[in-house]
């Protein structure tokens, strides 16, 4: 599969990509760059009826073998942004990144 502005990893360990370091080998890794390609992959994954999940950091959650399908890795869409009250965050942004644009922008 070939998608824009996405990376992809084939027979890929899935425990350096988590925080609890666990996991046996993933089918397929991809890793979007932009909202754009996660939107075609998705699509494309969709469209194929492929298997696949989704995963921001890696963080809560284990797999205990390995996974015949598609890890979708948001960690390259961790953009935050503020306009006046409003947060925007990306889906691979980090809770801590999110708290500290908050601290930053004095919003309580």
């Amino acid at each position: 599969m070939q998608i824009e502005n996405c990376s992809f990893e084939y027979d890929s360990p899935i425990a350096p990509k988590t925080t609890f370091k666990i996991g046996g080998i993933a089918r397929t890794v991809a890793m979007p760059h932009t909202k754009e390609a996660l939107a075609k992959l998705i699509g494309t994954l969709n469209a194929r009826g492929e298997k696949y999940t989704v995963l921001g950091n890696g963080s809560n959650v284990l797999f205990m073998g390995d996974y015949d399908g598609t890890l979708v890795l948001t960690k390259k869409l961790c953009d935050v942004t503020c306009e006046g009250e409003n947060i925007t965050a990306l889906c691979g942004a980090s809770v801590t990144a999110v708290s500290l644009r908050a601290r930053d922008e004095a919003l309580t």
